[in-house]
């Protein structure tokens, strides 16, 4: 499965097809013809139905919502109604529910509207051109339905952009029972207090994996995180050495403990 992207230079804009190919013949079928910021392909965990990433309309009002495709036939399923946009999500290992990442509302939503869009800087991009908001988990039906968020606060998961790939992609344990994130203590990029976490899907309860202590309390770089296939350990980075370094790949229990370099 991919996505086949090409430049339309009549229209000014890069036209996308999600494609199946056959690995043992190579031969193409063309799935979805056409729709726009088509990104973040995903088989279902039985293999019967691709899920992906695409804006449901063209005008500026659009958003990215995920899509459910059958593979026995028919229209693509949309099955989130996110007035913010779709930045990533992740199946359930049985299939029935899928989690996926989006941006909150902003909390002076009349007061925006009215014109009034001042906001403190912080650490961030020198192109902020409005105040950044906090991203976080919902869960949602594979077959639609109401959605229901999972985590909040003022920190945030780290921003994603489809089609592009997920800043830190979302891992579920094996039996479904948990998720594990990454866990940025603002939603400021320049503010790099990154940890990796746990949340429990049936209560809620929220736990940082290594408790890693730093002396300079600003700058903590987990990332990454990725269940074990037993579920017993979940696989992070984190840099090697020093901060400034590139970044290894470490494990830790899933239950917490120290994180050891591999």
């Amino acid at each position: 499965m991919l996505v086949k992207s090409r430049p339309d230079l009549e229209e000014n804009k890069n036209k996308t097809e999600l494609q199946l190919i056959d690995v043992a013949t190579g031969t193409t079928r063309t799935l979805t013809y056409d729709r726009p910021s088509v990104g973040h392909t995903r088989w279902s965990p039985s293999g019967d139905r691709i899920a992906f990433v695409a804006k449901d309309g063209l005008g500026k009002d659009s958003h990215n919502q995920i899509f459910i495709l059958s593979m026995i036939g028919g229209d693509a399923m949309k099955v989130t109604n996110s007035t913010t946009g779709i930045q990533q999500f992740s199946w359930k290992p049985d299939g029935t529910v899928i989690a996926y990442v989006q941006e909150d509302e902003p909390e002076n939503k009349s007061e925006l509207e009215k014109g009034y869009d001042a906001f403190e800087v912080k650490y961030n991009s020198m192109f902020l051109n409005k105040k950044p908001r906090s991203s976080h988990i919902w869960l949602i039906s594979s077959i639609g339905g109401e959605a229901k968020r999972l985590t909040s606060g003022s920190w945030s998961l780290p921003s994603s952009y489809p089609p592009g790939t997920p800043a830190s992609p979302l891992s579920w344990s094996p039996d479904g029972k948990y998720i594990a994130f990454q866990r940025n203590e603002s939603p400021y990029s320049g503010e790099l207090y990154h940890s990796i976490s746990t949340i429990e899907i049936e209560s809620g309860l929220m736990k940082p994996i290594t408790n890693r202590k730093i002396e300079n309390r600003a700058i903590l770089l987990e990332s990454y995180p990725s269940f074990s296939p037993d579920g017993n350990y979940i696989s992070y980075w984190f840099p090697r050495d020093s901060l400034i370094n590139g970044s290894e790949i470490f494990i830790a229990p899933s239950a917490g403990g120290e994180g050891k370099s591999i």
